[in-house]
């Protein structure tokens, strides 16, 4: 599916690119980051880090397309598997591995919320941190190359 067929299929529409609004994103997708790294010690909470991580980048993914002037729009089911996959294009397939993983990702945290999932193992959470850490350190580059002052990531 390209960006193209997204718009033409009413999931997301073309806004004003939203600098501001892209960098606020990313700040919170950077707490929630950090909030992961902290507690990483408490065992028997990786379902809470994984859900939190997952969210990391998907706001992360959210801020891509505000920097890019598009917003999905639906809330109803499936906007997040579209907020990843219009960030996925808009940003060219650069970290293709990482989103074929923060799908997965998607899927599991889904299971996790409204089915019977429980089971997150250390090594899928270990991955969903070192995926949440590329995307959003490419996020930052992308907002520093289009305002280069604007950057201030907590």
């Amino acid at each position: 599916m390209s960006l193209q067929n997204l718009l033409q299929n009413n999931k997301i529409e073309k806004i004003s690119s939203d600098i501001a609004t892209a960098q606020t994103r990313l700040n919170k997708a950077y707490k929630l980051y950090h909030f992961v790294e902290n507690n990483l010690s408490n065992i028997g909470n990786e379902e809470i880090l994984y859900n939190q991580i997952y969210d990391s980048m998907r706001l992360a993914c959210t801020a891509v397309l505000d920097l890019n002037g598009y917003r999905v729009k639906t809330s109803g089911p499936g906007h997040h598997m579209v907020t990843i996959k219009a960030a996925a294009l808009l940003m060219e397939n650069d970290l293709a591995n990482e989103f074929k993983r923060i799908q997965r990702m998607r899927k599991n945290r889904n299971a996790l919320e409204y089915g019977c999932y429980t089971d997150i193992s250390s090594t899928e959470l270990k991955q969903g941190i070192k995926d949440a850490s590329g995307l959003l350190k490419r996020v930052a580059e992308m907002i520093t190359k289009n305002e280069p002052n604007l950057l201030n990531i907590i």
